[in-house]
């Protein structure tokens, strides 16, 4: 229990330095003297430094003792969030930021790989319960920066704030040991076409990731657009759907002790895309729009940590597996939310429900393929 109480602290500690960039962007721009189409750079280097940090911590968690690794990473990352408001030019900031990139991808790839390490049988509430507290870390940052930044030397009180509250979640993996792979003929072996499941359950993550990131990064833009609120209320909007995102992760916890995984992502997905297509049916509602967002968020947030818990019993994962499917999500946040954007720039708004709803139903197909090979002769789901 303590393990895990500090695996979920690494996992509040992620969902602070994924959230930390967008509520504080206006500001750094304005301490580097650059305009925010400048400094919006640091999103890229970010993301690019994610999907470094996730390809290259597969072989570390693999062949190091975990514990030491994620606290000398997590020891890191609030040294690096301190110095972010001392940073004095844009290069600074973009350096820094992709080098925070690459120690959240540790993070997530270490934490992952080694909570299923540690719970070998009977991972679904620990793994529900480490991406509620990704979500609550998410969540608690903008509240914590937008406080920090009514008082003097705002950005300095907030990063400052931020790093301290890692710091002890980072000395407590000194003070546990670290867990080992369970020996594979420990385990229940499944049926051959390990490759085709890794390759599948990878396309899957690039798709639902794609969803969370650009729907959750552009429905504030489609609200203001589109004519349905002010700035004040699209942004409200947008707090809606995180914030249901984070109730439906906290209840996943209860729910995946009576739900299989594979049952509960097959839920999830037929109510996200009826959110999403009762958005695209009434496109002129606001209080559809407001429905179907909370909604879409309260529906998808199970179904990262259940596809994770899926593909451990296909595939017994490995960091050096485990990477692919962060890397796979990570092009997914890129190339998803980027190619939403130019449409938006060509299209309009207007082409945001119809894009998510497509790449959704690609998800799904995703998934269905994969509940055919859960079926074959030798396979449990």
């Amino acid at each position: 229990m303590i393990a895990l109480v500090a695996y979920c602290g690494a996992f509040f500690c992620l969902g602070i330095a994924m959230s930390v960039l967008g509520p504080t962007l206006p500001h750094l721009a304005e301490s580097v003297a650059v305009s925010i189409g400048s400094i919006s750079i640091l999103f890229a280097a970010n993301a690019g430094g994610y999907l470094i940090g996730s390809y290259l911590a597969g072989p570390v968690f693999d062949h190091w003792r975990g514990h030491p690794v994620l606290a000398f990473t997590l020891g890191l990352l609030a040294l690096l969030l301190y110095l972010v408001p001392s940073c004095g030019s844009l290069a600074l900031l973009i350096v820094l930021f992709a080098a925070l990139g690459i120690l959240k991808g540790h993070i997530d790839v270490g934490g992952n790989t080694l909570l299923l390490w540690l719970y070998p049988t009977g991972a679904a509430t620990p793994m529900n319960a480490l991406h509620a507290l990704f979500a609550v870390g998410a969540v608690v940052t903008p509240v914590v920066v937008g406080w920090a930044l009514t008082k003097a030397n705002g950005l300095d009180l907030a990063y400052g704030f931020l790093s301290v509250l890692i710091i002890p979640f980072a000395l407590s993996f000194l003070l546990l040991p670290s867990p080992t792979a369970p020996a594979l003929a420990a385990r229940p072996t499944r049926a051959s076409g390990g490759l085709g499941d890794l390759i599948l359950i990878s396309i899957f993550f690039f798709f639902y990731c794609g969803i969370e990131v650009g729907f959750g990064g552009w429905i504030y833009t489609y609200a203001l657009r589109g004519g349905f609120e002010d700035a004040s209320r699209s942004a409200f909007l947008t707090s809606t759907f995180w914030a249901l995102f984070t109730l439906g992760r906290l209840g996943s916890i209860s729910l995946a002790r009576y739900v299989a995984p594979v049952r509960l992502v097959s839920i999830a997905l037929t109510v996200s895309g009826l959110s999403l297509a009762l958005m695209l049916i009434l496109p002129e509602s606001r209080h559809v729009l407001w429905i179907g967002s909370g909604l879409l968020g309260l529906a998808i947030a199970p179904i990262f940590p259940q596809v994770l818990l899926v593909a451990d019993a296909r595939l017994h994962l490995r960091g050096s597996t485990t990477r692919w499917f962060f890397v796979s999500a990570s092009l997914g946040s890129i190339v998803i939310p980027t190619s939403l954007g130019q449409g938006f720039e060509f299209v309009g708004p207007q082409l945001l429900m119809p894009a998510l709803l497509v790449i959704l139903l690609a998800a799904v197909a995703c998934h269905l393929l994969l509940l055919q090979r859960l079926k074959r002769p030798g396979n449990k789901g």
